[in-house]
C-alpha cells in the first residue's frame, strides 16, 4: 500500500467580469476498490455553497452557482489517499454496461485504424488479457507524446492519423480499438505520481474485473495512479465545465501532485 497526499488546484481569469457563473467539478479522488480516500477538503473562490452529486456513470462532482460578477475562479483540493494494486470488481451485469461499447465522435474508427488493427493479428494470442496488452503496446509505440499538437475537441481518428498527442488523444485511440474487438472499456481521468496536470488512462472489463492500461507509459495503471471520474470518453469524465454570462476570454491552469508520505 502506498500513501498518497494529492492537491488539485483549478485557476481561471476572465478577461472581464462575468455572472450567472455555473459550474460542475470531478476533479474529486473517489472510493473504490484499492483506492480509500482518508481525508478531502475543498475550497473555492468566490465562496459559495456547494452541492455533491452524482452523475450517470457514478462519478462524484462538486456543483456550483456564482450570481455575482467576478473576474477569477479558483479550486483547491487536498485529499489524503491509500492505494493498492488491485482490481476494481464489477458489481453490474455486462449486459447493462451496453455504453461501454458503443462509439462516441472522439473515438470513432477509422479506415487506417481498422488496417493497424488487422495488421495487429490478435487472434494469435491465446487470451483476452495478452491482446488487449497488445492493443495498449501497439498504441504507445504509434503516437509521440507531443504536448499541443491536439486540443480537447481532438478525436482519436485525427490523432491517429497525425501520430502525435497528449495522455487524452492515446485513451481514445486504445478506447476505439477494444471497443471494435468487442470489448467493454472505458475512459478514466485522474492524477498520477509527481506534479503537472491531470492524467488520463484506460479500463478494459475482463472477467468481471476492470483491468486498468495506460498507453501513454506503455503499462498497467496501478497503486500510482488516483481516479476522479469515468465516462465512455474526456467529455463525459471532463473534471471541469462550466457556463456564464459575459463576453470575455478566459485562462485555465490546472496543476496536480500526488506525493507519497
Amino acid at each position: 500500500m502506498i500513501k498518497w497526499r494529492l492537491s488539485y488546484d483549478l485557476n481561471i481569469k476572465f478577461s472581464g467580469p462575468v455572472t450567472d457563473h455555473h459550474f460542475s467539478l470531478r476533479c474529486l479522488p473517489v472510493e473504490r476498490t484499492g483506492q480509500h480516500v482518508k481525508d478531502i477538503k475543498l475550497t473555492i473562490n468566490p465562496d459559495v455553497h456547494m452541492s455533491l452529486n452524482a452523475d450517470a456513470f457514478g462519478n462524484q462532482y462538486v456543483w456550483g452557482r456564482i450570481s455575482e460578477a467576478h473576474d477569477k475562479f479558483s479550486f483547491h483540493v487536498e485529499a489524503e489517499v491509500d492505494c493498492v494494486d488491485e482490481y476494481l470488481v464489477e458489481t453490474k451485469a455486462e449486459h447493462t454496461l451496453g455504453q461501454y461499447k458503443s462509439t462516441t465522435p472522439l473515438t470513432t474508427m477509422s479506415k487506417d485504424m481498422e488496417d493497424f488493427l488487422q495488421n495487429l493479428h490478435l487472434e494469435n494470442f491465446s487470451n483476452d488479457l495478452d491482446k488487449v496488452d497488445a492493443l495498449n503496446k501497439a498504441v504507445w509505440g504509434h503516437i509521440l507524446y507531443t504536448p499541443g499538437s491536439t486540443s480537447v475537441n481532438t478525436s482519436a481518428a485525427e490523432a491517429f492519423a497525425q501520430g502525435k498527442g497528449v495522455c487524452q488523444d492515446y485513451a481514445h485511440v486504445l478506447l476505439a480499438l477494444l471497443r471494435r474487438k468487442g470489448y467493454l472499456a472505458r475512459y478514466v481521468a485522474g492524477a498520477i505520481n509527481g506534479e503537472g496536470e491531470s492524467h488520463a488512462w484506460t479500463e478494459v472489463l475482463l472477467g468481471g474485473r476492470w483491468v486498468p492500461l495506460d498507453p501513454t507509459h506503455c503499462r498497467r495503471a496501478n497503486e500510482y495512479y488516483i481516479a476522479f471520474a469515468v465516462g465512455r470518453d474526456a467529455n463525459e469524465a471532463n473534471l471541469s465545465k462550466g457556463v456564464f454570462q459575459g463576453f470575455v476570454t478566459q485562462e485555465q491552469k490546472v496543476i496536480v501532485k500526488m506525493e507519497a508520505y
